[in-house]
């Protein structure tokens, strides 16, 4: 369906005579099939893109003001408003267009699914970690979430127990964190929760920017029995391992967040 016929449809009257109603009558002109329009507008339509990209790399550039190179890269940069945007805002940086950059992500990805390992390390784009119980500490935890009864009295459900820091650069295919937990008397599995989060120093799971990532579950036959637990990054992928003192070890991958 032609713009045409959706303004007939929605207006119940021309594309043209709806041009001339509205605040653009000066701006837009319809001569036949085709849309005149007046540089001003078209370049507001993509002023809140265009500023968002460069508020979101003058951001980046002020944690890692090493950098001297700028790939753009994906369809929006072949846009000569954009790359003039990025010039201008940031005159001391190297900008690289390659040619066909809306096919350069594309072309990267099919590159990296046949061969994964030449990207040797990533920064971490969100904290890592797993649910816990902690000991209730007044200067930390809040009073509602204390437990008085039952065999975790004196504890705190839910705590974030941060294994991977945001940007932390995690290599390919090794251990990027590892740690172990004691279960509760009595208990004879750990349930390991594995959790994110877009804020560095979560207190609780549950707070705001943190979500889960799945679980993982390991018996524990002894009485004395620790659980290491471990997570280490392999491709696009998040894996983590829980063994017990005996060995018996259960392990599940996840995929990394966007």
């Amino acid at each position: 369906m032609s713009l045409n016929e959706i303004v007939k449809l929605k207006r119940r009257m021309t594309l043209k005579e709806a041009i001339k109603k509205s605040k653009y009558a000066k701006d837009i002109v319809q001569e036949m099939d085709k849309l005149k329009v007046d540089a001003k507008i078209m370049r507001s339509l993509f002023a809140e893109s265009i500023d968002k990209a460069v508020t979101h790399v003058r951001k980046l550039l002020h944690t890692y003001s090493q950098v001297s190179h700028i790939l753009l890269a994906g369809g929006f940069s072949e846009s000569q408003l954009f790359q003039d945007a990025m010039q201008h805002s940031f005159p001391g940086k190297t900008l690289i267009v390659p040619s066909d950059a809306g096919l350069a992500v594309l072309k990267g990805a099919v590159i990296h699914g046949h061969n994964t390992t030449m990207i040797s390390s990533r920064k971490a784009k969100f904290a890592y970690g797993v649910g816990f119980y902690a000991k209730y500490d007044p200067t930390l935890h809040t009073p509602g979430r204390h437990i008085k009864i039952g065999k975790h009295k004196g504890y705190v459900a839910g705590c974030f127990d941060t294994l991977i820091e945001m940007d932390k650069d995690l290599q390919q295919d090794s251990i990027s964190a590892i740690k172990c937990y004691e279960p509760f008397p009595g208990d004879l599995n750990v349930i390991v929760e594995l959790f994110c989060c877009d804020n560095n120093s979560p207190t609780y799971v549950d707070e705001p920017g943190c979500f889960k990532l799945g679980k993982v579950t390991v018996d524990c036959p002894a009485r004395d029995d620790l659980v290491t637990v471990s997570l280490f990054l392999g491709g696009t992928e998040l894996k983590v391992s829980a063994v017990n003192s005996v060995g018996k070890a259960v392990s599940a991958t996840f995929d990394l967040p966007d």
